[in-house]
């Protein structure tokens, strides 16, 4: 075969993988939107309400941007060892009382409510030898299960290249899904938009815990590395400490307000929405107090890594344009498939591991 009939042909197969893609990511949509939405028309004036509700949040949370992510005391972590796996020298599952307090008043209260919640937890993978660098790993909406999240992280290889990962836990999510929830991550991102808001205050406080845990125990640096929904976490933590020695973002999210009005397109709940005087900018006002591109990085460019599909109909490609363009243009690339579908996914680990080298965090 011709070199220019390998091309095409390559090219063809490029573009059916990324299709093929694209399409796993809209069924996907489909049934989380049912999962989500109600079909019938909310009635006009619960949407009013809700519109001034949404403006009263703004007004809040734009009050509280400088002091929502405030520092955390140490906390008293518990460990457990597990038996080896994923090529580690050592296992162990980690526990502590989250003590984070809302910012919202009242909200406290119904936080307390969601039992499991109340324990952060995370699984930590030691290599063999000392002075190892700590990679904390994020995972996506609805994941949280170690066995399922070891298995998209690539545990194994992540130690394998010099690396102690760590999986950390969202609140809301895996082992912390409270019995209220219908599934893990049902009660993260929904349209009680305080939950969600306080969800990222949470996350962020039982994060810096752990990095203070990880250094204690000797880390010589400490990074992270998020997908989906762990990325726009990623993404905002890099614009909050400049002490972490890395931040790595796959199939990242960077606009809560976009993701969320362009999957809503053409629902009764939207057009309803809108009549009402509620738009995707309302909703960016009410999650600005958490959005990654409200604030700049505070790490150098040379630090920060993007990996996105191109076929990705969950996360959009201009979702992972937009935060390298907020980075500087950082290292990046680009994958066939989408956002489940992650065709060629060995070679962003492996760009990764360069990345990583380069920084003298892996081998």
């Amino acid at each position: 075969m011709s070199s220019g009939l390998r091309g095409r042909a390559r090219t063809a197969l490029e573009k059916a993988l990324t299709g093929a893609g694209s399409a796993l990511d809209r069924g996907a949509m489909r049934v989380i939107q049912r999962a989500m939405q109600s079909n019938r028309r909310p009635p006009a004036r619960r949407m009013e309400d809700a519109r001034a509700r949404m403006l009263a949040l703004a007004e809040h949370y734009a009050g509280v941007e400088s002091s929502f992510f405030g520092a955390p005391p140490a906390a008293e972590i518990a460990e457990r060892p597990l038996a080896a796996r994923a090529g580690a020298a050592e296992v162990v599952d980690l526990a502590w009382p989250s003590l984070y307090r809302p910012s919202w008043p009242g909200y406290g209260e119904e936080l307390a409510k969601y039992g499991a919640n109340a324990t952060a937890r995370a699984r930590m993978y030691r290599g063999e030898g000392t002075g190892r660098p700590v990679i904390i790993c994020l995972h996506g909406w609805g994941a949280g299960q170690p066995w399922i999240d070891e298995r998209a992280f690539v545990i194994s290889y992540l130690v394998r290249i010099g690396l102690d990962p760590i999986l950390f836990q969202l609140p809301f999510h895996g082992e912390r899904a409270p019995v209220q929830a219908r599934r893990s991550g049902s009660l993260f991102l929904t349209a009680h938009l305080v939950r969600t808001n306080e969800a990222f205050g949470q996350t962020i406080f039982e994060l810096r815990q752990l990095v203070q845990h990880a250094r204690a125990r000797g880390a010589p640096a400490v990074g992270v590395l998020g997908m989906s929904l762990g990325s726009y976490v990623t993404a905002l933590w890099a614009g909050l400490d400049r002490d972490l020695a890395f931040a790595g973002a796959l199939i990242p999210a960077v606009s809560m307000g976009a993701l969320w009005w362009s999957h809503g397109s053409g629902s009764e709940q939207q057009r309803a929405a809108q009549k009402a005087g509620i738009s995707a900018e309302l909703l960016d006002h009410v999650f600005a107090v958490h959005a990654p591109l409200t604030r700049p990085p505070l790490l150098a460019r040379e630090k920060l890594f993007i990996a996105a599909a191109l076929g990705d109909r969950i996360t959009p490609p201009e979702q992972a344009r937009r935060l390298w363009r907020h980075w500087g243009e950082p290292t990046a690339v680009w994958l066939k498939g989408g956002h489940l579908a992650q065709v060629d996914r060995g070679d962003a680990f492996r760009a990764l591991r360069r990345w990583l080298y380069s920084l003298g965090h892996a081998r």
